[in-house]
């Protein structure tokens, strides 16, 4: 049985002091290869639970990103 722990709106991020934000699509993010900053329309989950951000109805892994937010 597979179990998927994402919702396809919605993302949780905790900083390296353990504090956590809720992000909602879109969501703006850096891309890190190109420096370019895009926004995430949807999450999604590949068959072995890593994340997948849509960018321009273009699916990509969420590692290719560096979400830059306030806390």
């Amino acid at each position: 049985m597979h179990f998927q722990y994402y919702q396809s709106h919605t993302l949780l991020v905790i900083n390296q002091q353990g504090a956590i934000r809720q992000l909602h699509t879109p969501f703006r993010v850096l891309e890190v290869n190109t420096n370019i900053m895009v926004y995430v329309d949807e999450i999604l989950s590949t068959d072995k639970d890593e994340l997948i951000f849509m960018v321009n109805s273009q699916p990509h892994p969420y590692h290719r990103f560096r979400i830059t937010i306030q806390f």
